[in-house]
């Protein structure tokens, strides 16, 4: 199973692969656990899994800060429960402490990585 993410629904897809097809898999949206983002333009771009703690990373390539002109990214760390009735679980959400000048000049892909070497965990983000 794979999970994808649009910027323009807050709902996450997933989707089968060949190989859960095998273990009744089913394609399916799950929604994000505030409903009155609904509606709303999510602008994710990015996800990855965290296999150190089984959650996966989440990210809005930006939102608008209290300053007029000022762009942020953010991420959020989810756990997906498939089973529960409500899938999504927002763990915590954190402000990338970086400034975009627009909003669609942001996070545009995310990454995890655990170094080899030292054993350190590093999650990145592709900026456009």
């Amino acid at each position: 199973m794979i999970f994808v993410v649009f910027d323009n629904t807050y709902h996450i897809g997933t989707f089968c692969t060949p190989f859960g097809q095998s273990f009744n898999c089913t394609d399916q949206l799950l929604a994000w656990p505030d409903a009155s983002l609904a509606t709303k333009d999510s602008q994710f771009e990015g996800i990855t899994y965290n296999s150190i703690n089984d959650t996966y990373f989440v990210a809005q390539e930006t939102i608008q800060t209290e300053m007029k002109e000022v762009f942020r990214a953010n991420i959020f760390e989810i756990r997906i429960i498939l089973t529960d009735s409500t899938p999504i679980r927002v763990l915590e959400s954190c402000i990338v402490n970086w400034d975009f000048p627009t909003d669609n000049k942001g996070i545009e892909g995310l990454e995890f990585v655990t170094h080899q070497g030292s054993g350190h965990s590093y999650l990145l983000g592709l900026c456009e």
